[in-house]
């Protein structure tokens, strides 16, 4: 049995790590669009509203008219795709806000921007995300992905390193039994 435990533990991390995998499918998302700041809520079609988070394309209305963008989101992904030529003014912010409504996301602990377009700036806390699009030319079929990673749980830290000083004790253990 002993034997086995080393396995067992690897699948029990892989089980746990994919559960925790889960970030944004089945959740509700509230996606705001700011101008000129983030305490301004675009006056034409600037939300807030709430999505919740499946297949297919979430929205396809913000801000608007003119709707600039389609977005969809995916369990750890964010894809704008636009849909409107134009330059975002520039200004302290112009852009969107991500955001858990309900507290019931998973801590965002990272996020990145992959983009075919130049100039828009990514950031990020616990909670929200926000894409600043001041003075970014933009067109048709012009795309902006943000990848997130959750905050690891604390069990999951506990179950990994649990198992790595299993397999260090095992490792020592071993070694000792060839010398004598």
């Amino acid at each position: 049995m002993c034997d086995r435990l080393p396995a067992l533990g690897c699948v029990v991390l892989l089980m746990v790590t994919s559960a925790q995998a889960a970030l944004l499918t089945g959740q509700t998302v509230q996606t705001t669009f700011y101008y000129p700041d983030l305490s301004t809520v675009y006056s034409v079609g600037g939300g807030p509203v709430n999505s919740l988070v499946g297949p297919g394309v979430e929205l396809t209305t913000i801000p608007g008219p003119p709707y600039i963008a389609s977005i969809d989101m995916s369990d750890t992904s964010i894809l704008l795709t636009m849909t409107y030529s134009g330059t975002g003014y520039v200004s302290q912010f112009n852009g969107w806000q991500f955001s858990d409504v309900n507290g019931t996301i998973p801590p965002i602990g990272g996020a990145s921007l992959t983009t075919d377009m130049s100039g828009i700036v990514l950031t990020f806390d616990t909670d929200n995300i926000w894409l600043n699009f001041s003075g970014v030319t933009y067109s048709p079929a012009r795309y902006a992905r943000v990848d997130l990673t959750a905050i690891p749980e604390p069990g999951v830290m506990w179950l990994l390193g649990g198992g790595v000083m299993t397999l260090c004790l095992r490792r020592r253990k071993s070694s000792l039994s060839r010398i004598l």
